[in-house]
C-alpha cells in the first residue's frame, strides 16, 4: 500500500477519534457553486490556502483569513482550504474564519475516508468536498466513491473527485461528481510530472468541468492545459510561496 496515503489516512483516522473533526461550531452562508464562478473564456483559479506541504515543507508561517479576502479580489473563482493536520498544518478552524467572512465558492481540502468528515464540512461551511479516488481504490475509506458521493450531494455540497493514475480515469468519471480533478502530483511517492494532465487531456469528456491540479506556476503551464481542456486550477504553494499572493494570483487569473 503506498506510504504517504496510508500514513495520511492513518493519522485522520486518528482524528476522528480524537474528536477533532466533531464540528459543534456550526457556520450559516449562503451556498454557492464553483459551476457559476467558471467562464469558458479563461482559465479558473481555484486559490488554495495551505501552510505545509509535504512535498516543499513549510510554505507560511501562519495564515490569516484576510489572505482569503486579498485572493478572492484579486480573481480567484473559489478558494481550497486544507484541513488536514498531521501533514498539512491544516485547520478547520481557519476554514471556518475564511467561509465566516469570504463570499466565495470554499473547497474543504482534506483525505476524506470517512462520512463524519463531509458532516464537519457541512457545519464549516463548505460548498464542495475533495474525495480522492486513490483513497477509495487502495479500501481506506469507510464508503466506496459512488456512496461518499450520493452522501454529500444528499447535504447539499458539490465534489470534487480527484485522481492522478489513468486506471482510476473510468471509475471517478462514472461516479456522478461535479467536477473531475486530475493531479499531477502522484500521492503514492508525492512526485510531481507537470505534463501528466496534458498527456491525459484527450481521453476526458468535454461535458465534465475539469480541475488541473499541483504544478502550476506560469501561464505557459496554465494556458497550455487550459486549451488541451482544463476548465479550472488548483494552485497553492505557488501562491502561498509568493511574497505577494493577491499578485501572483492576479497574473495567473489573467492568462489568456
Amino acid at each position: 500500500m503506498p506510504e504517504f496515503l496510508a500514513a495520511v489516512c492513518a493519522s485522520v483516522r486518528q482524528d476522528l477519534e480524537n474528536g477533532y473533526y466533531t464540528v459543534e461550531r456550526r457556520v450559516r452562508r449562503e451556498r454557492l457553486s464553483l459551476r457559476s464562478h467558471i467562464s469558458n473564456g479563461r482559465p479558473a483559479i481555484i486559490a488554495e490556502l495551505k501552510a505545509k506541504s509535504p512535498s516543499r515543507g513549510q510554505l507560511r508561517q501562519a495564515i490569516q483569513p484576510a489572505l482569503a479576502n486579498e485572493l478572492v479580489a484579486s480573481g480567484a473563482a473559489g478558494l481550497s482550504v486544507l484541513t488536514q493536520r498531521a501533514h498539512f498544518k491544516g485547520s478547520i478552524s481557519l476554514f471556518q474564519e475564511v467561509a465566516e467572512s469570504t463570499r466565495c465558492p470554499l473547497l474543504f481540502k482534506d483525505f476524506i475516508v470517512s462520512e463524519r468528515q463531509i458532516d464537519a464540512a457541512l457545519a464549516s461551511g463548505a460548498d464542495i468536498v475533495l474525495l480522492i479516488a486513490e483513497i477509495f481504490h487502495l479500501g481506506l475509506s469507510d464508503l466506496p466513491l459512488e456512496e461518499m458521493v450520493e452522501y454529500s450531494h444528499g447535504l447539499g455540497l458539490e465534489t470534487l473527485v480527484e485522481f492522478h493514475s489513468p486506471s482510476l480515469m473510468d471509475s471517478s468519471l462514472s461516479s456522478k461528481s461535479d467536477y473531475i480533478g486530475v493531479n499531477n502530483r502522484n500521492l503514492e511517492d508525492l512526485s510531481l510530472d507537470t505534463n501528466h494532465f496534458f498527456r491525459i487531456a484527450p481521453n476526458l469528456p468535454r461535458d465534465r468541468l475539469v480541475v488541473a491540479e499541483s504544478g502550476y506556476s506560469d501561464c505557459a503551464d496554465v494556458l497550455r492545459d487550459f486549451r488541451a481542456g482544463a476548465d479550472a486550477f488548483l494552485i497553492g504553494s505557488t501562491l502561498m510561496e509568493s511574497p505577494d499572493p493577491g499578485r501572483k494570483l492576479k497574473e495567473l487569473a489573467s492568462c489568456g
